[in-house]
C-alpha cells in the first residue's frame, strides 16, 4: 500500500515538472524512498521509544525532499494549496533533532515536558502562510508566485526563510551541547 503512495506521488510530480528536471525528481525521489524504508525499520525493527522523534525527523524530511521537485510556478499556482503545507516543514528539523539527541543523552522516556511549543513557530507559520495566500485574489496569487521565482519575493518571505535558519542554528547549538 506504501508503495503504491510513493509511486502515485512521483508519477503525479511527473506529470508537473519542466521537462529539464528528470534527475533532479529522480534524487529527491529516491531520497524520500530511502527515508521511508528507514522510518519503516525503525517503527517495525527497532522499536523503542527513544527512536520516535528520529522517526518523526525522518517523516518530516522525507516529505520536504519529496516535494522538491513541484517546487516551481506552474505547480504552485495550479496547486496553491501545497505552498502552506510544504514551505514550513524546515521549522520542525529543530526540534525533533533536539528532541532525538536529548533522548540518546538521557535516561528520561518521556516526551519533553512542554514539547509543543518547540512546535509552535511550524504552527504559526503554516496559519500565517494560509491566511496571506487566502487573502489573495487569483491574479494576485499568481503574481506573488510570479515575484518569488524571478526573484523579487516580498520582503516578509526571505526574512521567514532567515528565520527558520536561525531557528535550527539554536536547535543544532542546543543539540552540540546536550551530546
Amino acid at each position: 500500500m506504501n508503495s503504491f503512495i510513493i509511486v502515485e506521488t512521483i508519477h503525479v510530480n511527473l506529470s508537473l515538472v519542466r521537462p529539464g528536471m528528470n534527475l533532479l525528481i529522480f534524487v529527491s525521489s529516491f531520497g524520500a524512498l530511502q527515508g521511508v524504508i528507514i522510518l519503516m525499520s525503525i517503527l517495525f525493527k527497532f522499536r523503542h521509544q527513544k527512536n520516535l522523534p528520529l522517526a518523526l525527523l525522518l517523516i518530516v524530511f522525507s516529505v520536504r525532499q519529496i516535494t522538491i521537485p513541484t517546487w516551481n510556478a506552474d505547480v504552485l499556482i495550479t496547486r496553491p494549496w501545497l505552498l502552506p503545507l510544504t514551505t514550513p516543514l524546515p521549522f520542525l528539523f529543530g526540534p525533533f533533532l533536539w528532541w532525538y539527541i536529548r533522548e540518546l543523552s538521557s535516561n528520561s522516556r518521556n516526551v519533553p515536558k512542554f514539547f509543543i511549543l518547540h512546535l509552535f513557530p511550524y504552527f504559526i507559520e503554516v496559519l500565517l502562510m494560509t491566511g496571506t495566500l487566502l487573502k489573495m485574489e487569483g491574479v494576485e496569487y499568481e503574481q506573488f508566485i510570479h515575484n518569488v521565482f524571478t526573484g523579487n519575493p516580498p520582503l516578509w518571505l526571505p526574512i521567514r526563510n532567515g528565520f527558520k535558519v536561525v531557528l535550527n542554528v539554536a536547535y543544532l547549538v542546543l543539540s552540540a551541547r546536550l551530546a
